[in-house]
């Protein structure tokens, strides 16, 4: 038996596209990790980062941001 990794689905919308995923916690809390790291970069590393996303069409992951924090506690990620 395979082990869930979802918590249910979402809908949203790609461009004229409709799209249903499962929603996976695990990739909000390494959404969190890599904002709270490139946040943390001096400016011209910052900078760097931010040039880098741009040219893999990814910066828009630095202005999603999630209204809470993600953690560990025993080995699963939870809201804090």
């Amino acid at each position: 038996m395979a082990a869930e990794r979802h918590l249910g689905f979402t809908k949203f919308e790609v461009g004229e596209s409709k799209i249903r995923a499962s929603a996976q916690p695990y990739r909000f809390y390494l959404l969190s990790r890599m904002q709270s790291h490139i946040d943390s970069l001096p400016d011209h590393e910052k900078i760097a980062a931010q040039e880098l996303l741009q040219q893999c069409g990814m910066k828009s992951l630095l202005k999603t941001r999630l209204t809470r924090k993600i953690g560990r506690h025993n080995n699963r990620e939870v809201w804090l």
